[in-house]
């Protein structure tokens, strides 16, 4: 692969340095993070200091810097991989679908999920507002 290939990472903090460091040896490293003194600020070829969730002007932003991703991930939380797949729809590039993305954040679409499709999963026990969390803590 050419250094000219570009991904997208969201999260530019300390725990995302390895994977930048082993990245930016065959692929051009735009980041992304709202904290302007992140650990890997000045580890990636281009920063931008935003929000994850603003996808609208990080395009804005790679459109104008005529940088086109072969690549975008999030290897840090849910929100950067909600904002990652957002971007990817952006640029044509494969993504996964909503409803996939339903089942993947919401525990109770997954436990219904496995459920239904025959998986071994862990028996749960969803508190709702009603339940009185107190009587379950250790005294």
């Amino acid at each position: 692969m050419k250094k000219k290939d570009i991904i997208v990472l969201f999260g530019c903090g300390f725990y995302q340095r390895k994977i930048i460091r082993k990245l930016k040896k065959k692929f051009f490293i735009v980041g992304i993070d709202e904290n302007l003194s992140c650990y890997c600020r000045k580890k990636v070829d281009y920063f931008l200091n935003l929000k994850f969730i603003n996808t609208k002007n990080i395009y804005k932003s790679l459109i104008i810097k005529k940088y086109h991703p072969s690549i975008i991930i999030s290897p840090n939380s849910d929100k950067g991989f909600i904002a990652a797949n957002k971007l990817k729809k952006r640029f044509n590039l494969q993504s996964v679908n909503s409803n996939a993305m339903r089942v993947f954040f919401n525990k109770i679409e997954l436990k219904k999920f496995l459920k239904e499709n025959d998986f071994n999963y862990s028996k749960t026990i969803i508190f709702g507002k009603k339940h009185n969390l107190n009587k379950f803590q250790s005294k």
